[in-house]
């Protein structure tokens, strides 16, 4: 699932440099937004001011006095990320919002997270029956592209793939296929040097290894 402008909101007010940080807060008040986009005189998006930092700032202040807290995460018009893609985008900059921008930088409206959510929720990933596995390996030498080719080289069909986490240099997925041949994706998954974390009664890779280690001391103790 791609984004697309019908999870935006489009009516939201638009605050300028020169609007005073009372005028913020009062907006606010009944909002939930962990950032405040904000737009020059000339209506171009300047970047997004930290929910915290409008709350504990002098109201007298002007919105441009905060300008230098601003973070600059966007989706741009043309975007073609998926949600999860877009899922991490507001894991990593710790946001429930999310600016919708055009090439020229105008803010054409904002994704609330909760929205994406709801439609994520309608996507396979959910809704369709299949088999989960988690898997890791480090952030640099995973690729979307060859867990796809894997599923799909053993006849199946990838229904998702989510960023669980990023830690240590490690990134752990969870991925999601309709439960064909999980065994011969799993085995392939080892072989590119994926790290399998979730538990299987497919997966017969520990048991073999016992297996072969017994029969290996058996040997030994000859």
């Amino acid at each position: 699932m791609s984004i697309n402008p019908t999870l935006t909101v489009l009516d939201i007010p638009l605050f300028n440099l020169d609007a005073s940080v009372a005028e913020a807060q009062t907006f606010l008040e009944d909002k939930n937004y962990s950032h405040f986009p904000v737009v020059n005189e000339n209506n171009l998006w300047e970047g997004n001011i930290p929910y915290d930092e409008i709350q504990n700032s002098d109201l007298t202040k002007k919105i441009s006095d905060l300008l230098y807290t601003a973070e600059h995460f966007f989706i741009p018009e043309d975007s073609d990320k998926s949600a999860f893609e877009c899922m991490d985008l507001f894991a990593q900059f710790n946001s429930n919002i999310m600016p919708f921008i055009s090439a020229d930088q105008k803010l054409l409206g904002i994704i609330y997270k909760d929205d994406l959510l709801l439609k994520w929720t309608d996507t396979l990933f959910f809704t369709e029956r299949g088999k989960t596995i988690l898997i890791e390996k480090a952030f640099n030498q995973y690729s979307l592209s060859e867990i796809t080719q894997i599923v799909e080289s053993n006849n199946a069909k990838l229904l998702g793939i989510f960023t669980l986490s990023e830690v240590d240099k490690s990134t752990q997925l969870l991925i999601k296929t309709n439960n064909i041949n999980t065994k011969s994706i799993i085995e392939d998954l080892r072989r590119y040097q994926y790290t399998i974390l979730s538990k299987h009664e497919e997966d017969t890779y520990y048991t073999d290894l016992k297996r072969q280690s017994d029969y290996l001391n058996k040997y030994l103790n000859i």
